[in-house]
């Protein structure tokens, strides 16, 4: 499948007019900032019939806060959306240094309050750092010139991830500017069963942690 992800950066975006299968929305960084426009386009998306997920971009502060302040934000959806955590080094002092730790207590918190397994986004020079038992969703580009979808992109089948990302210049029909862009290498139905919350409601953990 074919998809996109959207943070603030895409403020506005038209969700319903941009080809895609699936999109994923930056939701929170950290255990303060909340992406303004995440609701808007999560609720687009599933109006359009596109398959929903949301990431979290981790800071390496203290990993239940952190994962406790995203949970919070996207209970609303759970259920309906892949959850995934971003690790990468921007703003993360534990990048390079705590990966399986904070990466495996994070997502460990989110399978024990919700039943959703969530996936870890990660460079592809990192992606053996991170905890295991996770679906990856890896980051590798061939260079940093526009390009549109792509049946086979660079290096494929050099490793295996659930979700590919290839490129952060990705243009569009839909949508006047660069977007992140990826290949899943699953359908819809196991979309759907990787956002299946095992738990009907999220724990009363979540729903009183800190807005």
């Amino acid at each position: 499948m074919k998809g996109i992800d959207v943070s603030n950066w895409q403020n506005g975006i038209n969700i319903g007019a941009v080809q895609a299968d699936f999109v994923i929305v930056k939701a929170t960084e950290g255990n303060y900032y909340v992406s303004p426009d995440y609701k808007r386009q999560a609720d687009e998306t599933l109006k359009s019939g596109k398959l929903l997920g949301f990431y979290h971009y981790a800071n390496g502060g203290d990993v239940l806060e952190e994962v406790k302040f995203f949970l919070n934000k996207v209970k609303d959806y759970i259920g309906k959306a892949i959850l995934c955590l971003d690790w990468e080094a921007g703003g993360n002092p534990l990048f390079g240094v705590e990966d399986n730790e904070w990466t495996k207590k994070f997502c460990e918190y989110i399978h024990t309050q919700t039943g959703v397994t969530p996936f870890i986004y990660v460079q592809q020079s990192m992606m053996s750092k991170v905890a295991t038992g996770y679906p990856l969703w890896v980051a590798q580009y061939a260079d940093m010139n526009p390009t549109g979808y792509q049946s086979n992109p660079w290096n494929e089948g050099a490793y295996t991830c659930a979700i590919r990302q290839y490129s952060s210049h990705g243009r569009i029909t839909g949508y006047d500017g660069d977007l992140d862009i990826n290949k899943a290498y699953f359908d819809r139905s196991k979309w759907n069963e990787y956002a299946d919350a095992k738990n009907t409601q999220p724990s009363n953990e979540i729903s009183n942690a800190s807005t």
